[in-house]
């Protein structure tokens, strides 16, 4: 097979829609119970894309028109194998890590499809390394992690930004873990960090530069960076233009005492309970 053929995405087509819509639940199941949030139409276009179409539109305007295709398991382990490094590779251009996608087709599985249970190698992924940040953050519970996360998730897709490791991983090592899973097993556990909004202005200002070195790694400039982070909740993150390093009054460190706004800071409430 030439070089054209095999950079060429495989078609894969349905006489219906049964197989790739309850791939997509399964997907959003799966996903959800990580802590992440997928919407039903955000699966089935992963699933689409998979499947070589650029999105469900495409795939089910297709369907019953071409011979459908036959399932993963009944194919030659050539196409299997080709099939696998087509399903592995969409997941990662979607917001998952190779490991992700990697159990993904182990897990979400609907009859002959996509169960992949024998471990095979993923194919390279042109990443990033993205370093852990020194300081690890213990959210004062899951529910503060994960909308925190969304409203992170949002700020980076706002920006066009795109993360090849992944946003989940990119949010978790901002916060000094390894993994999106090690950062929640953490939340409402052990004692939880002071959020951003509390800290002095020499411990923002260290804590902010850490997440920009982190966001650096990820591909992402200081300019970009500080606008990701410009939105918050909870306290964290929302890091506003004159509120760290020499455009903030650092005269007030004093002040942040009792849990009460820092007079230093600006006016703002939103997002901190």
């Amino acid at each position: 097979m030439s070089d054209t053929q095999q950079d060429r995405p495989l078609i894969i087509d349905f006489d219906n829609a049964r197989i790739v819509k309850g791939l997509a639940k399964k997907l959003k199941r799966e996903v959800r119970s990580w802590g992440d949030l997928i919407s039903h139409y955000d699966a089935l276009t992963v699933v689409a894309r998979a499947f070589g179409h650029d999105g469900y539109e495409e795939l089910h305007s297709r369907l019953g028109l071409a011979n459908a295709s036959q399932p993963d398991c009944a194919v030659r382990p050539e196409e299997a194998a080709r099939r696998y490094r087509q399903y592995v590779t969409v997941l990662t251009e979607n917001d998952f890590s190779a490991e992700e996608a990697v159990h993904l087709l182990k897990i979400v599985t609907l009859g002959s499809w996509w169960n992949f249970t024998r471990e095979r190698a993923p194919p390279k992924i042109h990443g990033t390394r993205i370093r852990v940040a020194e300081t690890e953050i213990e959210f004062v519970d899951l529910e503060t992690a994960k909308r925190l996360f969304g409203i992170f998730k949002r700020a980076v897709h706002a920006q066009g930004l795109v993360v090849e490791d992944g946003r989940r991983h990119l949010f978790a090592k901002l916060f000094g873990h390894p993994t999106f899973n090690a950062l929640l097993a953490r939340a409402g556990h052990g004692n939880p960090s002071v959020p951003d909004f509390y800290l002095s202005p020499v411990s923002l200002d260290e804590r902010v530069r850490g997440y920009l070195e982190v966001l650096s790694d990820a591909g992402i400039g200081e300019d970009a960076g500080m606008l990701v982070l410009r939105e918050g909740f909870g306290g964290w993150l929302g890091i506003e233009e004159n509120e760290w390093e020499t455009l903030r009054q650092p005269r007030h460190v004093d002040q942040v005492e009792n849990g009460r706004r820092p007079r230093w800071r600006p006016r703002r409430t939103q997002g901190l309970g």
